[in-house]
């Protein structure tokens, strides 16, 4: 699926990127390596303020109340934003995609 398949509007001047917890923890290099990559596309990259974890970790060990609350704080975080979210990460965009609206409660 192409990009413009997903959006077929007018290209954003702006994105609001989702660092991934291990990207911020692990390979910040890689953080800004996305960055560098989506300003080279002419974009401005916003980073929202107060990101954590998708919750994945939390989803997959069975923790499924730790996974919610971190959803739950996702979501809050990312809704402020009026721009295309960039999530660099498969996973976790599966996570925020398919598993927040099925996680009970």
């Amino acid at each position: 699926m192409s990009a413009t398949s997903v959006n077929a509007g007018p290209r954003p001047r702006r994105v609001s990127l989702f660092v991934t917890c291990l990207l911020d923890h692990l390979s910040p290099q890689t953080a800004e390596a996305v960055v560098t990559i989506l300003e080279r596309q002419g974009l401005t990259v916003d980073v929202p303020a107060g990101q954590t974890c998708c919750g994945q970790p939390a989803f997959n060990g069975g923790f499924w109340d730790e996974a919610r609350q971190m959803a739950r704080h996702t979501i809050r975080v990312l809704e402020k934003s009026n721009n295309p979210i960039v999530v660099p990460s498969g996973s976790c965009a599966d996570m925020i995609v398919h598993h927040f609206p099925a996680l009970p409660g």
